[in-house]
């Protein structure tokens, strides 16, 4: 039989993006300014009403918090400071070019990352009928996941270099 393709507005799929919780653990991907990359984790603190991520892998040097509109990552030495002064300034490092409500969900073209929410166990949870952006490096793994209704028939994945050498896929 001819394969099923992917409908969104299938309740099944509808029903599990409603119902998800925002994701606990995220990463930024890329080469920034003073080595900004990292795996981070969200906090309970907050910041202009939206929670505080301490980055935990590769160190916790680092933090990310929303202030003025952007999503902004500084030094982890700063973080009680601007707590308490509920971002004062906003300075930072970096900042993402725009203020969408999860800062993995932001764009940071202009910072060079890309941002995008993992699980507990490292995998980077993929939404159907949308792309998803990433780097990886000379013998580096990154694994995905996405759920798929049972009444889907088959999956067509694309992966398309930006830059670099195609071999890495």
């Amino acid at each position: 039989g001819e394969p099923k393709k992917c409908d969104a507005s299938e309740p099944s799929l509808i029903a599990s993006a409603q119902t998800r919780a925002p994701a606990q653990y995220a990463k930024l991907d890329g080469r920034t300014y003073a080595k900004c990359e990292g795996t981070y984790k969200r906090s309970d603190d907050l910041i202009q009403g939206k929670p505080i991520w301490d980055r935990i892998d590769p160190d916790s040097s680092r933090f990310i918090f929303f202030c003025s509109g952007k999503w902004r990552v500084t030094g982890s030495q700063w973080r009680e400071g601007l707590l308490a002064e509920n971002g004062g300034s906003c300075g930072s490092f970096i900042s993402s070019d725009d203020g969408a409500a999860e800062w993995y969900a932001a764009k940071w073209d202009g910072a060079g990352a890309v941002a995008a929410a993992v699980a507990a166990d490292g995998l980077i949870p993929l939404k159907l009928r949308e792309g998803a952006d990433g780097h990886v490096k000379e013998q580096e793994v990154v694994y995905y996941v996405a759920s798929l209704p049972p009444s889907m028939q088959g999956v067509k994945v694309v992966l398309l270099p930006i830059q670099g050498d195609a071999d890495l896929l």
